[in-house]
């Protein structure tokens, strides 16, 4: 009975220690060119860098997968990358990574960039410019990373299995 009463007061006193605004964990060091991070039911905000810049949202692709999955697919489906799109881009000459179990690939457009008509643009004005010409969606690679990086797209590869 000893040993529960100690160790029923030691949780106690972990618990009360924890809780302390004293033993608050300092907001964490982001690596990231803005965020907000809140907690919900109080609306006290935990971190922020940058909170009002503008930047395009990433996480809208994948929303937007799981939008395009949920109606398209059922849970038992098995969605693969396709062979044959990453052979496109090879033929196209098209530097790329090479997925490791997920459904992108960022795709280098320096060479495009060069090109006198793209001279000058970014990656999201590359990224507007294909949904309009080419009927293709991409992700501005700039959206991933803190430094300024314009010559990376993410384009999205998946097929349901046997199609």
């Amino acid at each position: 009975m000893k040993k529960r009463l100690i160790a029923l007061c030691f949780l106690a006193s972990l618990l009360l220690t924890l809780a302390s605004p004293a033993a608050a964990a300092e907001a964490p060091r982001l690596n990231a060119a803005a965020a907000f991070l809140y907690e919900r039911n109080s609306g006290q905000i935990l971190a922020e860098q940058d909170a009002d810049k503008t930047v395009y949202p990433a996480s809208m692709t994948k929303v937007m997968t799981c939008l395009l999955a949920l109606e398209h697919l059922t849970l038992s489906d098995t969605v693969t990358v396709s062979e044959t799109a990453l052979a496109g881009l090879d033929e196209a000459g098209l530097p790329h990574t090479v997925p490791q179990g997920s459904y992108f690939v960022m795709v280098d457009i320096s060479e495009f960039l060069e090109n006198p008509a793209f001279h000058g643009w970014t990656d999201l004005q590359f990224c507007e410019w294909m949904v309009k010409a080419v009927g293709v969606a991409a992700v501005p690679g700039s959206s991933f990373f803190a430094e300024d990086v314009n010559h990376l797209i993410r384009l999205h590869f998946a097929r349901i299995e046997g199609s």
